[in-house]
């Protein structure tokens, strides 16, 4: 479990490097533009989802707003893929922009004992870095959140 913390919007900059990413970018995103994360941050989590080690790519998989607590993602928001990466996330306007560095993509992969309801992953970072021990949490549903590692978060709509 994961202590909720008030919203607290990361104004810090960063580079981005757009110009490797194979996949367009999410669009705009109407609905996140305009929801309040720090009330979903604060929802009384629903049940944990149970899952297997072939599905931890999929409940991890979409864009998740980073409520507060420890983070190995460098305090951003961040994205997980169906293929196993992961990018922090930086809101533009309307929008989540992948922030595609070497400090802040990479690769992830499931670790076996990732059955039931706790999952346990281990980062890599694009630049060979990486935290060096599993990021161990759990996904809830309604609302959908998640804890992993030291941090909390929320679902992106």
């Amino acid at each position: 479990m994961f202590a909720r913390a008030a919203l607290l919007a990361s104004s810090a900059s960063c580079s981005l490097y757009t110009g490797h990413d194979p996949t367009p970018h999410s669009p705009p995103d109407a609905a996140a533009s305009t929801f309040d994360y720090g009330a979903a941050c604060m929802a009384p989590r629903g049940p944990a989802v149970t899952v297997a080690v072939a599905s931890v790519p999929t409940i991890l998989n979409g864009r998740w707003w980073r409520c507060g607590g420890a983070d190995e993602f460098l305090g951003h928001h961040v994205e997980f893929t169906l293929d196993q990466h992961f990018y922090d996330l930086t809101q533009q306007g309307g929008s989540f922009v992948r922030n595609l560095g070497p400090d802040t993509s990479g690769t992830y992969t499931v670790n076996a004992s990732s059955s039931g309801i706790t999952i346990s992953i281990n980062v890599l970072w694009a630049s060979g870095g990486g935290p060096g021990y599993p990021l161990v949490g759990n996904v809830d549903t309604m609302p959908r959140t998640m804890a992993l590692g030291g941090g909390g978060y929320v679902a992106i709509p």
